[in-house]
């Protein structure tokens, strides 16, 4: 086996590197020579000296491949690019789910937080520092026991109370302020997207909160229709005070039933007229003109 090994290296030694460098196929011949010569040896010795003899880098080999020699994936495709995958009902249940979050998220962020002010109520007021008292003096119960012995030492002396009635109404004049200040700092467009969020947030049930709409005296209020007019004319003569809310507004819807069309048609100029107010004052505070303008209510009972 020496006497073999010998041999070949010998005729290993006599290839010449400069013809097998003219063409990229006898450089294939070279190192399937090199190959054969590799795999024929068994002493891990020889393999080592045989790696000293190749005399063409990595480099060198690759520069003599072909576009058709590189390497791809299936159906043609690059090695390392891979298809979209087709996501299953479960992932597809959970993309959804995550989008209706970041929904409620991006809504909730239109929305606008509304800042927390002080108590307006003397009786939390007095509560609150009952508890506080019953701190100081020992009392380690949890927060609704403490609630209930603060209630009833707020029931057997109802005098307790009435100190805070008058920090009540200050902080009920404090908090107007700063909700002011703070409705100020958003421009009348701010407030109106914003109330359109509140709107959006009211109808998903998933949403425990209660959004109720920001009120701004900047905002132009919506014009109303003829019918609503009579309406408020009817009520504010004071003619239904003795009848709820529905039996009133039956009794009034009657009496639009029967008046002629001249007498109608001074409520519906009134329309026009409220129309174009709205017009012009939402020209002025959005600095645009309404794109359309929705009757509030119904036009007509008839």
């Amino acid at each position: 086996m020496a006497s073999q090994w010998v041999i070949r290296a010998g005729a290993l030694r006599q290839l010449h590197v400069g013809n097998a460098l003219a063409r990229p196929t006898r450089v294939m011949e070279l190192q399937n020579q090199l190959r054969q010569l590799s795999l024929g040896s068994q002493p891990r010795s020889a393999t080592l000296q045989l790696g000293r003899v190749s005399v063409f880098s990595s480099q060198q080999v690759c520069s003599f491949a072909t576009a058709s020699d590189s390497p791809k994936g299936k159906a043609g495709r690059p090695k390392g690019t891979k298809g979209k995958k087709e996501l299953t009902e479960k992932q597809l249940a959970q993309e959804q789910k995550r989008a209706a979050l970041q929904h409620i998220r991006d809504l909730k962020k239109t929305a606008l937080e509304v800042p927390k002010g002080r108590s307006e109520s003397a009786y939390i007021l007095a509560a609150q520092q009952k508890i506080q008292e019953l701190r100081q003096q020992g009392h380690k119960e949890l927060a609704m026991e403490m609630m209930k012995i603060a209630a009833s030492e707020l029931k057997a002396d109802p005098s307790y109370v009435d100190r805070f009635r008058t920090q009540a109404e200050e902080n009920k004049v404090a908090n107007r302020a700063a909700y002011d200040a703070w409705l100020k700092s958003h421009t009348p467009l701010e407030i109106r997207t914003a109330n359109y969020a509140r709107k959006a947030l009211q109808r998903e049930p998933s949403v425990r909160k209660s959004y109720p709409p920001l009120k701004d005296d900047r905002l132009p209020k919506r014009p109303l229709n003829a019918w609503l007019l009579f309406l408020m004319d009817r009520r504010a003569s004071g003619d239904f005070k003795h009848m709820t809310v529905k039996d009133s507004t039956s009794h009034i819807s009657g009496e639009w039933k029967q008046l002629t069309d001249a007498e109608k048609n001074v409520y519906h100029q009134r329309q026009v007229q409220d129309h174009e107010r709205y017009r012009r004052e939402h020209l002025e505070v959005y600095g645009e003109e309404p794109e359309y303008l929705t009757l509030t209510g119904r036009e007509s009972e008839e």
